[in-house]
């Protein structure tokens, strides 16, 4: 499978912010300690077969084990929230999001 630009990049959320909240850090899906997390993500990423873009929200239990809180095959795309987020982090730009995103969809559905 394919895979755009940025994959292996996470934003997530700790610790609790003092209003009840989170606050992003990002993460480096290649450390040897996430990689619980990334075989997950991968393994979801397989069965869910072709898709152009999703997120999913894990968190990391007492053992270490991930645990899927969210698949959203139709996430919001706007500038600042956390696929774009996680995109910036990994050096691509918001345009080039939408590009790739686009560019998949095209290639998937053989217009291009």
């Amino acid at each position: 499978m394919a895979r755009a630009p940025g994959w292996g990049s996470a934003c997530w959320t700790w610790p609790p912010s003092g209003r009840g909240g989170y606050r992003k850090l990002a993460a480096d899906l290649s450390e040897p300690a996430l990689q619980p997390l990334r075989s997950a993500a991968l393994g979801l990423a397989e069965l869910l077969g072709p898709v152009d873009y999703a997120t999913l929200d894990f968190r990391i239990d007492a053992e270490g084990r991930p645990q899927l809180i969210d698949l959203n095959l139709d996430a919001t795309l706007h500038p600042q929230r956390s696929l774009a987020m996680v995109a910036a982090h990994s050096g691509l730009a918001y345009d080039g999001l939408i590009t790739t995103i686009v560019e998949a969809c095209r290639r998937r559905h053989g217009l291009g």
